[in-house]
């Protein structure tokens, strides 16, 4: 069973992201808007009560809905620059011409049919940083040990305020190489990431492999 998805959803001008949301709730997954359906563009929920802005809890991504091309953003729109600060990884579905968030998109889909597909994908492109942080920061402990960093995987994993990192390591188990390995991933968590985190567990998973010498 896919594990839920936090979304927070922000469309263009009212009503946009109808279909979009149908989809995700349809898939299990959890909507969150910036204004209550009716409402005026401002100011947005998190003005009234700071309490009620969805990126006070936990977000996993940022859907904007753009059915038209607009050079500038709408008013409906200001929760994307609260989603981009907060390190929210943005999907967007619509056009790339004249997109004023071009350059801070993770991932851009064109229908409804794969805004489920895609908001999965992005959490996944969001976390990369992250996984590549972790592991240039375990490298120099795993070249001593003999382990060539490009047999390491990383895995993130976001599941509501929580974060687990995971590495695959060949080898048999070594307490001391894990301990050193897991402060430096957690370290990476610490620098890495902009976004709110409860809890924070690293995982080392030694797979028994025969560790060989470096090229």
């Amino acid at each position: 069973m896919t594990t839920p998805m936090d979304v927070l959803l922000i469309e263009s001008r009212p009503g946009a992201a109808r279909a979009a949301a149908e989809s995700l709730e349809a898939a299990g997954h959890r909507v969150h808007l910036c204004h209550e359906p009716g409402e005026p563009a401002f100011p947005c929920k998190g003005l009234v009560d700071p309490s009620s802005c969805p990126l006070e809890g936990h977000i996993d991504v940022a859907l904007l809905v753009r059915p038209r091309i607009a050079p500038r953003p709408t008013a409906v729109e200001d929760g994307v620059t609260c989603a981009l600060r907060a390190g929210v990884p943005l999907v967007e579905q619509g056009s790339e011409v004249l997109d004023p968030y071009g350059p801070w998109v993770t991932l851009r889909t064109h229908t409804d049919d794969d805004v489920v597909a895609a908001c999965e994908e992005a959490i996944q492109l969001g976390d990369e940083p992250l996984r590549a942080d972790v592991l240039h920061r375990c490298s120099r402990l795993l070249q001593a040990a003999g382990i060539d960093p490009a047999d390491v995987t990383v895995t993130v994993d976001r599941r509501c305020s929580s974060l687990a990192v995971r590495l695959d390591v060949p080898g048999e188990p070594d307490r001391r190489l894990e301990h050193a390995l897991s402060v430096r991933a957690l370290d990476a968590v610490r620098s890495s990431s902009r976004r709110t985190v409860g809890q924070a567990d690293v995982y080392v998973n030694r797979t028994g492999a025969p560790v060989g010498a470096l090229a």
